[in-house]
């Protein structure tokens, strides 16, 4: 991944994270935090950060076309500025381009 693709990377990642928690928490029929939910994306046994590196490398030209009609490119990524951060692509998006 190019220096210019960590602030998409982060972003998305942080958006997938946010969604991890919400269905961690039905799962476990009680809220999770996005903490919570980060530990088990980086160190659970699924390890969803290993998968999601692959997946995200391996779709990278979708996803900088993507990032360049929303923001810009991958410089001007605000994702990891806003106040709530995550990817300004919607999570229907952000499946499409990472497949899953």
């Amino acid at each position: 991944m190019s220096k210019h693709g960590l602030a998409p990377y982060l972003a998305i990642q942080i958006s997938e994270m946010q969604e991890h928690a919400y269905y961690m928490g039905e799962r476990l029929g009680r809220p999770v935090s996005f903490d919570e939910a980060a530990i088990e994306w980086t160190t659970g046994t699924e390890r969803h950060d290993k998968r999601f590196y692959l997946v995200f490398e391996g779709h990278l030209d979708g996803i900088e076309a993507a990032c360049n009609d929303a923001c810009g490119g991958w410089d001007k990524c605000p994702g990891l500025k806003n106040p709530e951060p995550g990817c300004v692509l919607s999570r229907k998006k952000i499946h499409e381009l990472l497949e899953d």
